[in-house]
């Protein structure tokens, strides 16, 4: 590139990887750019100031918990009329730039339903070591950004003991994660 003000345009590109692991906010960095000839000398400078917004944004995935897409099922197996039923572990893995809320609701507010709605019995979500309220919806408020690999919540069902007609019993619970 000839010195001086006959000079030319040079393009380059910046990239910025953006993971999860930011924080939400505006942010800014200057960086000095130095173009050099062959021998080493240097023929121009520019100072460049990167200006990066990172918006509120939340994501979520069900580990330990089988299903496609949106859709995940726990399968408790045969409840019993004698003693608590327990589920198998698993949880939500959430990603997010900023604060986030947790909101977990119930269809039934909390009961399994027979398969004929001829009859339905309680049953317990346990929410990072807390029990949900399912029949209002509990919230929780979680004030932090999340690292790189997210933060695990995990997640319980106990049902029982349930005196009940025989068949299949069925809830739906959903998860909402908001920014905050």
């Amino acid at each position: 590139a000839p010195i001086g003000p006959q000079g030319r345009d040079i393009a380059f590109q910046l990239a910025v990887p953006s993971e999860w692991g930011l924080k939400a906010g505006s942010f800014g960095e200057q960086i000095e750019f130095s173009l050099l000839d062959l021998s080493g000398n240097e023929v121009d400078r520019l100072l460049l100031t990167v200006n990066i917004n990172i918006p509120e944004a939340v994501a979520l995935r069900v580990v330990g918990a089988t299903g496609t897409n949106d859709i995940a099922r726990i399968n408790l197996g045969n409840v019993s009329s004698t003693t608590t039923t327990t589920s198998d572990p698993f949880g939500i893995r959430i990603w997010s730039t900023s604060g986030y809320r947790v909101a977990l609701s119930s269809d039934n507010e909390g009961q399994l339903v027979h398969e004929g709605n001829l009859d339905r019995f309680a049953y317990r979500l346990n929410f990072d070591g807390q029990i949900v309220n399912l029949t209002g919806g509990d919230a929780f408020l979680f004030p932090e950004h999340t690292p790189s690999l997210g933060r695990v919540h995990p997640l319980r069902v106990q049902a029982g003991p349930a005196r009940a007609r025989a068949g299949y019993y069925e809830d739906r619970g959903t998860v909402t994660v908001t920014p905050v």
